[in-house]
């Protein structure tokens, strides 16, 4: 048999050239810490480890407690006290330049490393400079005036001194998330060390003007960078949130996320010796592939969440986020093990504990 050596004609334009779909995938992002490497932040005291209280003769940090306000900067320091905080434990990974350290109040603030080339230059009245060697840095606050105690602290990256405030992410982080369909924020909020911070209300949590991000990041930072990358945001709430932390995070994402913008949600449940987790997202409330259901009435505000194994049902209104079920213990939520793949990521979201689907709405 001979075959034609060209294909036969076809009438009308040849078809249009397709290229390959855009990646539909998202990454997790490290924990915020002192040893990270990742650069998140242009303003490095943010990646700063809580407080150690030190005392003369004593062991390290065997210093009193130290009497914090509420948003963890220090007031008073007993005599033969200081208190010091790692910054940049992984030096020899971080830019090199200038730092810029800046605080507001009266107190005294000094630098300890073991690379004597790292010590305050140019000091004048709260600010001084240094550069950055090979070996670790500690900041060193030993004097505040309980009146005027020293806070705002800001450790500036080289050339960000005038404009980190509005820049706040390093132009390489925002950089190595181009790309990334979704942003996956458990270890931002610290899922599976629920008591690093009081989940009762967004009040009592972590802010923007926090002395350190390493207990938790605020959601106003979380939120604020699935904008300027332009990606969805996937936000794991531990299990110990109540549910008025629920709610008062959801409004808070409704109203400051990106129009166009998707928001995925993940709450564990205590319903007896184990959690339960509830996966969310923001489209319409419908039966789970595992047998829950999500009341069709939702509230105006807030996520609508429940499981097939909660022990609870849906109200009039729907059931809002999940706090902790009273019961004679509490549990500790563990993480379920997750896959994202290319395409729906409704329908990549995979667990053990098979979750239901729920939703966070507009109005």
């Amino acid at each position: 048999m001979l075959l034609p050596l060209e294909p036969p004609a076809v009438a009308g334009p040849p078809p249009a050239p397709t290229g390959p779909a855009a990646p539909s995938i998202g990454i997790n992002l490290s924990g915020i810490a002192d040893w990270g490497t990742a650069w998140p932040f242009v303003d490095v005291f943010r990646t700063s480890r809580s407080w150690i209280s030190q005392q003369q003769g004593a062991g390290w940090g065997k210093g009193p407690a130290l009497d914090l306000d509420d948003r963890g900067w220090v007031r008073r320091l007993e005599p033969g006290t200081w208190a010091e905080t790692p910054v940049l434990l992984e030096a020899a990974r971080m830019p090199v330049g200038r730092y810029v350290v800046t605080w507001k109040g009266d107190g005294d603030i000094g630098l300890w490393s073991g690379d004597n080339r790292t010590k305050p230059l140019n000091p004048t009245a709260n600010r001084f400079e240094f550069d950055l060697g090979t070996s670790g840095v500690f900041l060193r606050l030993t004097r505040t005036n309980p009146a005027d105690y020293v806070r705002d602290i800001h450790v500036w990256m080289p050339g960000y001194e005038k404009t980190g405030a509005q820049q706040v992410f390093h132009p390489v982080f925002l950089d190595r998330l181009k790309g990334f369909r979704t942003l996956r924020f458990m270890d931002w909020i610290y899922t599976n060390d629920p008591n690093r911070f009081d989940a009762s209300s967004l009040a009592a949590g972590p802010h923007l003007d926090s002395a350190t991000q390493t207990r938790g990041v605020a959601p106003e930072l979380m939120v604020a960078l699935a904008n300027r990358v332009g990606a969805d945001a996937w936000f794991n709430v531990p299990h110990l949130a109540t549910d008025r932390y629920g709610r008062e995070f959801a409004t808070l994402v409704r109203d400051t996320l990106a129009p166009g913008r998707k928001a995925y949600g993940w709450a564990c449940q205590p319903t007896g010796s184990r959690p339960v987790c509830v996966t969310t997202r923001n489209a319409r409330s419908r039966s789970s592939r595992s047998g829950g259901t999500c009341s069709a009435r939702r509230p105006a505000r807030g996520w609508c969440a429940c499981s097939p194994r909660s022990r609870r049902t849906p109200g009039p209104g729907g059931r809002c986020w999940p706090g902790t079920t009273p019961t004679s213990r509490r549990t500790r939520s563990r993480s379920p093990r997750t896959s994202i793949a290319p395409g729906n990521m409704s329908r990549t979201i995979r667990s053990t504990t098979r979750p239901a689907t729920a939703a966070l709405r507009r109005p």
